[in-house]
């Protein structure tokens, strides 16, 4: 009886802990996705400029 009364806690503890941390845990994976799209299509510009400075030169 007293296992099962642990075992019964410690789920319901993993349930509490799941239900903060995946909501968390997908803010954090958005923001990321965020600054990198961002990141991403500076440093493409920053390059296409250089590609086409380049090419002007020849």
């Amino acid at each position: 009886m007293r296992g099962r009364d642990f075992l019964r806690r410690v789920g319901e503890f993993a349930r509490k802990e799941v239900t903060l941390a995946l909501p968390a845990a997908q803010r954090a994976a958005s923001h990321g996705l965020q600054a990198f799209l961002k990141k991403f299509s500076e440093e493409y510009g920053k390059e296409r400029k250089k590609l086409k400075s380049g090419t002007d030169a020849r």
